[in-house]
């Protein structure tokens, strides 16, 4: 009862979760004048935070997800050439022994990996 007698003055549209409840205990009592209240203002506080959410992630894929690099990018960095020209010779020669990891991501280990990161110019 709380939320329909003071939910417009202390901001309970900005949660559907605290407007929506009120409202629909206010129909069965008030009837459909608490959704055409305010030129229909009940409809705003449930759509717009999916249209806000699909917008900031829009926003920050231009913004910040288009500058980072690639993953595979780090890797093939990240990958010595002794490495890659080993891994080269083996697949040329008939692939690898089965106990023999054919890299450093397929046994497992990290350890292996430079911890060289590229820095962005």
């Amino acid at each position: 009862m709380i939320g329909c007698a003071y939910g417009m003055n202390l901001g309970y549209p900005i949660n559907p979760a605290r407007d929506l409840g009120p409202r629909l205990l206010a129909y069965f009592i008030y009837g459909s004048e608490v959704f055409t209240y305010h030129n229909y203002y009940f409809w705003i506080p449930i759509i717009a935070p999916l249209i806000g959410g699909v917008f900031g992630a829009w926003l920050y894929h231009i913004f910040v997800g288009a500058h980072l690099p690639d993953d595979d990018d780090e890797i093939l960095s990240d990958t010595s050439e002794e490495e890659q020209s080993d891994n080269e010779n083996r697949r040329k020669a008939g692939g690898h022994k089965k106990d023999e990891p054919s890299s450093p991501r397929d046994s497992g280990a990290s350890s292996s990996r430079s911890s060289k990161r590229r820095v962005a110019t």
